[in-house]
């Protein structure tokens, strides 16, 4: 059989025989290897999809604790009916659930997205929402990046 050599009820003889014997089990268990390579593949790439998505929600987590700002002035905000830590979050599971891995890539570099790559993954509206969250106490320091003389939108801008 497949499985295995065989039974011992049928042996070779001659020695050609047993040269076709010798090939035989040699491709049955490179056939045999080949199949369970591809069921252990399937198996870990199953495995890999969750991990990723388990990494950018971590990801997503740590930059909702860096916001530095907790809540946006309605101004700056607009009009947002839920919170923006739930909004990111729900947006990562919807990504994950209608999209294929490519999604999950990560960049390296030092812009506000390389810094948080969960940004660069989200809608544009809610990386804006996002930007200002990380950004906008600093942005306020700075009189000529201050909302006296920026729209949240120039703000989100220069943030990203």
């Amino acid at each position: 059989s497949i499985t295995s050599i065989g039974y011992g009820n049928i042996v070779p003889v001659t020695a050609i025989e047993y040269g076709f014997a010798n090939f035989l089990m040699l491709l049955c268990g490179i056939f045999w290897a080949y199949i369970i390579g591809n069921l252990v593949e399937v198996v870990q790439s199953m495995g890999s999809t969750s991990r990723e998505y388990i990494s950018r929600m971590n990801e997503a987590n740590q930059m909702v604790k860096d916001f530095a700002a907790k809540e946006l002035p309605t101004e700056v905000a607009g009009t947002v009916y839920t919170r923006t830590s739930k909004r990111v979050r729900r947006y990562i599971t919807n990504q994950r659930d209608t999209t294929t891995k490519d999604w999950l890539d990560a960049n390296n570099a030092c812009t506000l997205t390389e810094a948080y790559p969960t940004l660069s993954i989200l809608s544009p509206e809610l990386k804006k929402v996002c930007a200002l969250h990380l950004t906008h106490p600093l942005l306020e320091t700075v009189p000529y990046l201050s909302s006296k003389y920026l729209s949240p939108e120039e703000q989100a801008n220069i943030a990203m």
